[in-house]
């Protein structure tokens, strides 16, 4: 039994001059994967980032100056986020975030710092909001 997610918020950048960094950091990170696990399978490998992310169900979107300024999951399960999130964190925006929601109502945020990619719990709360019911 799988465990179902989806993106709840997020304000995530990646600057176009960074953009194949970050596809090589991808590139990368697959063969690393590949060489510590016989059972791992390198998948295809795109020319553009956007291709990139995308064959691992995240679309994004662009600017009018190429910055990657938009990001949807279009799969309702993760594989290997944390990792390659942090494979591609020095060249995601410092202060770029992905807020993530379970079916269980867990909430995490992915964080970018500029250097790694943090795994947040989270809390939702509604301040000021009187309660229903009770």
């Amino acid at each position: 039994m799988s465990y179902c997610v989806s993106l709840r918020n997020y304000d995530f950048t990646i600057k176009n001059q960074n953009k194949p960094g970050a596809l090589l950091a991808m590139h990368n990170f697959e063969r690393a994967q590949a060489e510590k696990s016989k059972f791992y399978r390198v998948g295809k490998q795109f020319n553009t980032l956007e291709e990139q992310m995308a064959y691992w169900y995240w679309q994004v979107e662009t600017n009018e100056a190429g910055d990657i300024v938009e990001i949807s999951l279009e799969n309702d399960r993760l594989g290997e986020e944390d990792q390659w999130f942090d494979a591609i964190a020095p060249y995601v925006e410092p202060g770029s975030y992905i807020d993530m929601e379970g079916e269980d109502g867990y909430v995490w945020r992915y964080y970018f710092d500029g250097e790694h990619c943090e795994e947040y719990s989270g809390v939702v709360i509604f301040p000021g909001c009187p309660r229903d019911g009770d």
